[in-house]
Parts: C-alpha cells; sequence; structure tokens
C-alpha cells in the first residue's frame, strides 16, 4: 500500500526545476496531473474546489515554491549555471541556520508527499518552511 493511494496530484510547472521533481516524486507514488501553469490558475482551482473537498472530507493542498536563482534559464546569462552557482553557494549558505546554500527540490517533494499523505490528514491552514532555517535567521 502506497503513501498516497487513492490520491491524485494536479502538478503545474511540471516541465522543469522543482515541478518537475515535485511531478516524479508524486508519481512514485500516486496518479498525478501535470501541466504547465501559473499562480492564477492555482487559485482558480482552489476557489473551484476548497469548500466542496472539505465539505466531503478531503483537503486541497496547494504548495508554491519559490528556486529563483536554482531555476533560472541558464541560457539568459553570460556565465555557466554550475559557474555561478559556485560563486554564489558561500553567501547562500550564511543565509541559513544550517550549513547549507539551498534545498535541493526532492527534498521539498518529500515534504510534499507526507503533506499529501494521510500521516498528515490533520494538518490544515498552515505555513511549512522547507528552507533550511533561513525564515528563522531572517
Amino acid at each position: 500500500m502506497g503513501l498516497l493511494d487513492g490520491k491524485v496530484a494536479f502538478v503545474t510547472g511540471a516541465a522543469r526545476g522543482q515541478g518537475r521533481s515535485h511531478a516524479i516524486r508524486l508519481a512514485q507514488d500516486r496518479r498525478i496531473v501535470a501541466r504547465k501553469a501559473d499562480i492564477r490558475d492555482l487559485a482558480a482551482v482552489r476557489s473551484v474546489l476548497d469548500a466542496g473537498l472539505a465539505e466531503l472530507g478531503g483537503r486541497l493542498d496547494i504548495v508554491v515554491a519559490n528556486a529563483a536563482i536554482i531555476s533560472w534559464p541558464q541560457d539568459t546569462w553570460d556565465i555557466d549555471l554550475d559557474q555561478f552557482r559556485e560563486l554564489v553557494k558561500a553567501g547562500f549558505a550564511e543565509m541559513n541556520l544550517l550549513p547549507i546554500p539551498w534545498v535541493d527540490p526532492v527534498d521539498v517533494s518529500n515534504a510534499i508527499v507526507w503533506l499529501a499523505s494521510d500521516a498528515a490528514r490533520y494538518v490544515t491552514g498552515v505555513t511549512l518552511p522547507i528552507d533550511a532555517g533561513n525564515h528563522l535567521k531572517c
């Protein structure tokens, strides 16, 4: 029995970066619907489904993740993305409580799997920062 049996994920922006990581990780445990979309699509989905799902005992989990530095298209830069990551690594690590420069997309994806599972069935209306302690240090 999988962690997400009987559930369906709607993943937007599944072509690359965080969205791709989430789609791949969720597909390991459940059926997914993946498409290119933006924040306006998420708002529409939420307004249509949220109240109805609650009445039926269901939940709508929306995760908004931002990995701007990691996900910027490489072709818009004059520098290689791997070179850039090396240049900014130390500065980014200083911004976090944990001594890492950034959180890998799969770490956010794993948290999404937990959030969508029945193990988190009573978790609602919370912000779950997966940011290596960045929000505590700011």
